[in-house]
């Protein structure tokens, strides 16, 4: 069958779900044998389109959207096709909105405007939610090697802290584990 009848199904083997608290499976999974399904009351809480993310805007309006999960796609653009879409998507992003593509795909020159949020496991852009600060020299790496961050138009900016980030992620799991 095709990607979105797959996603439909929402049918996950056990090495999907290898890594998933045991909570959290019985909260949001029932199990048939060797899989697991997302339970019906999620499901009906996600949309699932087709959609050409290099030829077609996206099915948001601008400033709408609070996450966007985008793995995996973005690598297989060409260069003038990624930027493109990059730009499109960052629109989408609401004030505060974030951004989620695969490790592969973390450079933040691709994501101008975006600002980078570094968490345990994951990096994440960001859209700005108030004004942006001012540059403080050239981008600077930090240990890992990893960039400290970017703001608008690929100017340098310095992430002091994920702190406010971190509470923003835990206010948003809150909210999406009230339904909303």
């Amino acid at each position: 069958g095709s990607a979105l009848e797959f996603a439909e199904e929402a049918r996950y083997g056990a090495r999907a779900v290898q890594m998933a608290e045991p909570l959290d499976l019985a909260r949001w999974f029932t199990v048939a044998g060797d899989s697991y399904f997302v339970r019906d009351d999620v499901r009906e809480l996600v949309e699932l389109r087709l959609h050409n993310l290099v030829t077609e805007a996206p099915p948001f309006e601008p400033g709408e959207v609070d996450l966007l999960l985008c793995r995996n796609v973005l690598i297989y653009f060409t260069p003038g096709a990624r930027e493109r879409t990059t730009a499109r998507l960052a629109r989408c992003l609401a004030p505060g909105g974030w951004l989620a593509v695969a490790p592969a795909e973390l450079s933040p020159a691709a994501f101008p405007g975006l600002e980078v949020r570094h968490f345990p496991g994951a990096i994440l852009y960001q859209h700005p939610s108030g004004p942006a600060a001012e540059p403080r020299g050239p981008r600077r790496a930090e240990p890992n090697g990893r960039p400290r961050g970017v703001q608008g138009g690929g100017a340098p900016r310095r992430i002091e802290t994920n702190e406010r980030a971190e509470q923003e992620l835990a206010d948003a799991r809150l909210s999406a584990d009230r339904g909303d």
